[in-house]
């Protein structure tokens, strides 16, 4: 184990880490599910999620007592790759036997993502009233609500999200595009402003702050950002 630690402190790729992962494989193998499970992570780090599952079903092939860590992380990655009846079948498995709040927000994130956005709130509520903190849930309720029109809810949302991380970009993204729905245009281009800064290739935030110039009648202004965003993401 002491050899499989000194990995982390020598090496920096991950590519690299996996190579010398699949030597430590047959060179101990009573380290194998520590391992793949290491082997499984880096191949999600650097998208190669296929390879990601497969060695994260061994691990479940191997030993079934991984019932919490590497089946969460398998339904993420099924979640990632679109395959949302494996992740679900999962994830109801973690919410049944452990209330696991990582479990319910993936769950909400899939019902979301097939537009079932008043059952995506359901548990997104339920893992709120576990971990009231949860930022990532916070941005998405605020994101379903917004979508559903209830606007005044989506920013107590929103707003929760920035009492817990100030400096959260989707948060200011989300209230510019609420400030759009509301035609409150320069308080929206302040919001993409604050995006644009911190992250200058936010093609969201980047849009947002063009149609909010087109609004204002600034149709020279919004020209040059759209003019902007062809040369650089298009013509690139």
């Amino acid at each position: 184990m002491e050899k499989l630690i000194k990995i982390f402190s020598e090496y920096s790729d991950p590519n690299d880490i996996i190579k010398i992962l699949e030597e430590y494989e047959r060179e101990y193998p009573d380290e194998k599910i520590i391992i793949k499970f290491l082997k499984g992570y880096y191949y999600e780090m650097v998208g190669k999620l296929n390879k990601a599952i497969k060695e994260y079903t061994e691990i479940l092939e191997l030993n079934n007592n991984h019932l919490y860590v590497t089946p969460l992380r398998l339904a993420n990655v099924y979640k990632d790759i679109g395959e949302f009846d494996k992740a679900l079948e999962m994830y109801n498995k973690l919410i049944r036997n452990f209330n696991c709040i990582h479990a319910l927000y993936g769950k909400a994130e899939i019902l979301y993502n097939i537009g079932k956005l008043n059952e995506a709130l359901e548990y997104i509520d339920k893992a709120l009233k576990i971990y009231p903190k949860f930022v990532n849930a916070l941005l998405l309720k605020g994101k379903i609500l917004m979508y559903l029109g209830k606007i005044s809810k989506a920013i107590e949302a929103l707003n929760k999200a920035l009492e817990i991380n100030s400096s959260n970009l989707e948060a200011y993204y989300l209230m510019g595009i609420i400030h759009l729905k509301l035609k409150e245009y320069d308080e929206a281009i302040e919001k993409f402003d604050y995006v644009i800064e911190r992250c200058p290739n936010h093609v969201g935030a980047i849009f947002g702050k063009a149609l909010a110039y087109e609004k204002l009648g600034l149709i020279n202004k919004a020209l040059d950002i759209y003019e902007t965003i062809f040369k650089k993401h298009i013509i690139d």
